[in-house]
């Protein structure tokens, strides 16, 4: 099975609230499963300062997540298929220890806009002939 977060915003929502939507889902999903569609619901982290939720769950298709979601009444901003990764994955035998300073993941932004070099026009800039 594939892995999927789907990310709510839920402004306002009380504790008990979410608690609620928790057992809808789990509800829902065991409802799915009886029927046959593979779907399971995994966890959710509440990020309280954004008022959002990241719902993560295991399931056949972006589908069949979708479909979950819908029949526990639980609306997503994005439903997103995603690569998982744990610790037990990354630290196992024959993998290099980190190194002391590991190369960034990605590039600094650069500063300033790229220009073309002199003598060169930019390539959205066309002459015309006369």
């Amino acid at each position: 099975m594939a892995a999927f977060v789907a990310i709510r915003s839920l402004a306002g929502i009380t504790p008990d609230a979410l608690a609620g939507a928790g057992a809808r889902v789990k509800s829902c999903a065991a409802g799915m499963q009886s029927e046959g569609t593979e779907v399971r619901w995994l966890r959710s982290f509440c990020l309280t300062a954004s008022s959002q939720t990241h719902c993560h769950f295991y399931g056949l298709s972006l589908g069949a997540v979708g479909g979950l979601d819908e029949r526990a009444g639980l609306p997503f901003e994005q439903l997103l298929e995603v690569a998982k990764m744990t610790p037990a994955q990354v630290c196992s035998p024959g993998v290099p220890a980190c190194p002391r300073q590991a190369a960034p993941l990605l590039r600094p932004p650069l500063r300033g806009t790229p220009r073309a070099p002199a003598g060169r026009r930019a390539s959205s800039s066309r002459r015309r002939s006369s």
